[in-house]
């Protein structure tokens, strides 16, 4: 009985061996696949880049963004503020969505008084859905249907992950992530029924590099990266003209906050500084040069796609490597000094 029962459970490994050497199999057809027509792929990857360089080099006619309505969110301040204005110069008319109220209505007035195009303020959660319904109808009502959206607005709670409370992690979550999940559910549609009009989604280069100060940060703008990629994905099935487009700049100096946190990792002294209106500039000529996705500066795209090639392993040790450059007590006393805060409020971006 006892040797029945032996060959019964040997019987059934081996059934599941074969079955795993079978999937195996299987997905390594679609592999072999794959490798035979990447010379295609390659062709193809080449024949983009030079369109892309045939474009920035002005080659080819670009759109004109005149009298278009663009809807920007966390655009009271910062990379947001100068997206808007960046915007407004080239006659685009500016929906100021902010949380704080205060904020959106200083960056409208600004714009209303030194360019020639129409502004509203507005109060918004971006993360409650009612909310964004209800914003749409207004802006809608006010200047027109949205064919420009900016998902911007997101807060970076930068530390390992014992640190930040729960509540945290959940609202850095829903702001950076679940937001432009529900934004672009809410715009999408009528983009798509006008088939034109552009989705802009700030991802960040920590979403691209792991690092544990900002573990979930960049993992929440990784998924921004992923959700962009597969809507482009759809659009492209769907043959419509609506854009998708990701931006993965690096840490920004409008953050006085974050600008600590770098120093505080010695991250300054490899990282270029990087203010809101230079970063601006690189998502306008994003739009008008059909970029799908861009980092800020250029050549760290370059640099993601061979770091890419590298097994996991390899670019984790590195990341560990490049952090333990910095002497760990000084490197925890000062960033223990630089992630504090006196009112509470996590950092915005």
């Amino acid at each position: 009985m006892q040797l029945a029962s032996f060959s019964l459970v040997q019987i059934t490994s081996i059934a599941m061996s074969v079955r795993i050497i079978l999937i195996e199999a299987l997905y390594s057809i679609y592999v072999l696949l794959q490798i035979l027509v990447y010379p295609l792929l390659v062709v193809f990857a080449i024949v983009e880049v030079l369109k892309r360089w045939f474009r920035r080099l002005g080659c080819s006619r670009m759109p004109s963004l005149c009298g278009e309505v663009a809807l920007i969110t966390g655009s009271g301040r910062g990379l947001g503020r100068e997206t808007a204005i960046a915007l407004a110069k080239l006659g685009c008319h500016l929906a100021i969505v902010d949380i704080q109220e205060h904020l959106a209505n200083d960056t409208a007035q600004f714009i209303a008084e030194n360019y020639e195009v129409n502004t509203r303020a507005y109060k918004v959660d971006v993360r409650d859905y009612q909310q964004l319904l209800d914003l749409r109808e207004r802006v809608t009502n006010d200047l027109g249907d949205v064919t420009i959206l900016v998902n911007n607005a997101a807060i970076i709670t930068m530390s390992s992950i014992d640190d930040p409370p729960v509540h945290e992690i959940q609202r850095m979550i829903n702001i950076n992530f679940t937001a432009p999940v529900l934004t672009t559910k809410v715009f999408l549609p009528k983009m798509r029924e006008l088939n034109r009009g552009y989705v802009v989604n700030i991802s960040s280069l920590a979403s691209m590099y792991p690092h544990h100060t900002f573990n979930v940060y960049g993992a929440s703008k990784a998924a921004v990266r992923h959700l962009t990629s597969a809507l482009r994905t759809e659009l492209l099935e769907a043959k419509s003209a609506v854009k998708a487009i990701t931006i993965c700049p690096s840490f920004l100096t409008t953050n006085r906050r974050v600008n600590d946190v770098v120093k505080a990792l010695k991250l300054n002294r490899i990282l270029a500084d990087l203010d809101g209106e230079v970063v601006a500039q690189y998502i306008v000529e994003a739009i008008l040069r059909g970029e799908t996705e861009i980092t800020v500066p250029h050549c760290f795209i370059w640099l993601r796609r061979i770091v890419a090639t590298l097994p996991a392993a390899a670019t984790e040790r590195l990341m560990a490597f490049i952090g333990g450059l910095v002497d760990p007590k000084c490197r925890e006393n000062e960033l223990a000094q630089a992630l504090r805060t006196d009112d509470g409020v996590p950092f915005d971006s």
